[in-house]
């Protein structure tokens, strides 16, 4: 338990760390410190996994009620937290960066910069690469740095989840004072429903949501993009299909918010849920759809070169790989598809 207590202190850390990036990516004066953060990124991913490796190993136990798994303090870092994510406090780019770039308006990762014998350049979603100053290469550098931070607050909060669970279950199979849920007692009787109009609310947003991001002003330069290496395409097939081969169950579905769902809702509430959204395939139609607008958007624009770009091509090769992904792990009888 105090190992829990260390990891729980560090993800405290990554937290706080990423505020203060956060913070500093809304000043070009403060903003110069964040370079020297990014030792936050690695650490940010280390809490997370070790948590959820620390939670795999895990005998089962009794379940934690909410009050233990959402804490008050927890509560209030979410709310922090979203606050500092949710808008983006970072600086827009100056004008003059904007013209140098050619431009009228870009995301926050809609670009790339480099640097070569003293000279500095920047690349807009495959555009022509353009040489700016260093107070412009400065500025984009900052912008991007600005993103990792709102990375690490909402990892940082995940992770600090996932290790309070870990310090209550613990806690609960050492006997201490945690309240637990007696899951016998709690169970429903008789099987779970699970609503349709509520799966098919879910599947309109995800699309909805998906398209809105073709209304980005920075969309009109993915189109210019080239035709990727065959590679680009086959890579989503092959990690896809080895996962769905391996995969004992779904990537959706964990053990224990089944544990959490199935007393509240009745016997298998979690895996019906998960069956009927088809959250998998829901994924891959979506990306399927995306590819589809985005190439007749882009062959619009550009008729003369009127074939998949790199957008293009990768997102109707991951849409396919991961249908494939759903049908395979469908075939296999895998718990949660």
């Amino acid at each position: 338990m105090k190992t829990t207590n260390w990891m729980l202190a560090a993800s405290a850390l990554v937290f706080l760390v990423g505020l203060i990036g956060v913070v500093a990516g809304t000043d070009e004066v403060w903003g110069h410190i964040l370079p020297y953060l990014m030792w936050n990124h690695l650490a940010v991913i280390v809490v997370c996994a070790a948590a959820g490796y620390r939670l795999k190993r895990m005998p089962a136990a009794g379940l934690p009620k909410m009050a233990a798994v959402l804490p008050r303090w927890l509560i209030a870092a979410g709310i922090v937290g979203a606050v500092a994510i949710v808008p983006n406090w970072a600086q827009s780019l100056r004008p003059s960066t904007l013209t140098a770039l050619g431009v009228a308006a870009i995301g926050d990762t809609g670009f790339s910069t480099s640097s070569r014998e003293g000279k500095y350049y920047a690349r807009v979603s495959g555009g022509t690469e353009r040489e700016i100053s260093e107070t412009q290469y400065e500025e984009l550098k900052q912008k991007v740095f600005a993103v990792f931070a709102r990375f690490w607050v909402g990892f940082g909060l995940v992770a600090l989840f996932l290790w309070n669970l870990v310090l209550q279950r613990q806690r609960a199979t050492e006997g201490a004072t945690a309240p637990l849920v007696c899951l016998a007692a709690a169970m429903p009787h008789g099987p779970a429903r699970v609503s349709t109009p509520l799966i098919a609310a879910i599947w309109c947003t995800v699309l909805l949501s998906s398209l809105s991001q073709l209304a980005s002003p920075a969309y009109p330069r993915l189109c210019e993009g080239k035709s990727p290496p065959l590679v680009v395409a086959l890579l989503p097939f092959v990690v896809f299909g080895i996962a769905a081969l391996l995969a004992k169950r779904s990537p959706f579905y964990s053990v224990w918010v089944a544990q959490m769902v199935d007393a509240r809702y009745g016997p298998k509430a979690f895996e019906t849920f998960l069956q009927k959204l088809k959250p998998i395939l829901l994924f891959g139609i979506t990306t399927l759809v995306m590819a589809a607008v985005s190439f007749i958007y882009c062959s619009g624009l550009v008729v003369a070169t009127a074939r998949p770009g790199v957008v293009d091509t990768f997102l109707f090769a991951a849409g396919a790989a991961f249908c494939m992904m759903h049908f395979i792990l469908r075939y296999r009888k895998v718990p949660g598809v």
